[in-house]
């Protein structure tokens, strides 16, 4: 996903008009060419066969951290007003804020896509900590900053989808993340005017791996969170062998038994830069 030269969306606020007008440039810091933050691979020796096995990928590490500067549009020196509005909203905020590229300068399509008919973008979740000022004889045209981000790759959009459960009780959800690791959705699960025990399960992960609910209410409606391992209302204690329902990149198949009516996903897909 291209970064320069772009004009941008940053914690709710565009930057084509706010404060002046900025873009992302590369005055004087270098580009970020990195696809995404540095894993390691953790492997076990094997020496009977001299050779390593592979045991996992540790990603504590690995969230993106990079320098950028945010350039005036005209790259004339900024008002005393605007100077303020702009480190205001653009330096050391409560948490992590949603970076956007502008989609109007986005010509080669990078940071969106249409997913079911909804357009659906990636962005960056960060903070702008450490800013300097950018300043010719004229007077400071922008602030380099270093970027923080919680992840080491962006995130798309929330893609939502409801499925009415057909009487064959077996459904798809279909994954597309550039990230090969599980993706644990929101789950919202309506059941039916029987309630009674509710299983799924997703037979492309595991066909033994039951998500298992006993004795649901009538029309029972709640969320199960894998992100958070979040059960509300008084169904955790019915949850009987505590797996969450998680999806692999591609097809999911799923099978239901039960009196389930409806099932909700939420899901962000990821997508390396």
């Amino acid at each position: 996903m291209e970064l320069y030269g772009m004009h941008f969306n940053y914690a709710g606020t565009s930057s084509r008009t706010y404060a002046g007008g900025f873009y992302i440039g590369n005055i004087d810091e270098p580009r970020l060419t990195s696809v995404s933050g540095s894993a390691n691979i953790v492997t076990l020796f094997n020496r009977r066969v001299k050779a390593r096995h592979y045991i996992d990928t540790d990603w504590d590490d690995s969230p993106l951290e990079f320098s950028m500067e945010i350039i005036a549009d005209d790259e004339q020196p900024l008002t005393l007003e605007n100077q303020r509005l702009a480190k205001k909203w653009l330096f050391h905020r409560d948490g992590f804020k949603k970076l956007f590229i502008d989609m109007d300068d986005d010509c080669d399509h990078e940071s969106y896509e249409t997913v079911d008919d909804t357009v659906v973008r990636t962005y960056l979740n960060c903070i702008f900590i450490n800013p300097e000022k950018i300043e010719t004889d004229s007077g400071i045209i922008g602030y380099k900053v270093d970027v923080i981000c919680d992840s080491p790759a962006g995130w798309q959009e929330t893609i939502t989808k409801t499925i009415t459960v057909p009487s064959s009780k077996i459904f798809s959800i279909t994954i597309d993340s550039d990230m090969h690791e599980y993706v644990y959705p929101k789950v919202t699960i309506e059941m039916g005017s029987s309630g009674g025990t509710l299983s799924i399960v997703n037979n492309t992960d595991s066909s033994s791996r039951l998500t298992t609910f006993a004795n649901l209410g009538v029309n029972a409606t709640f969320v199960m969170d894998g992100r958070t391992n979040l059960i509300t209302g008084n169904n955790y204690a019915k949850f009987v062998n505590k797996h969450f329902i998680r999806l692999l990149d591609g097809q999911n198949n799923f099978s239901v038994t039960g009196d389930l009516k409806y099932i909700t996903f939420e899901w962000q897909n990821r997508r390396y830069l």
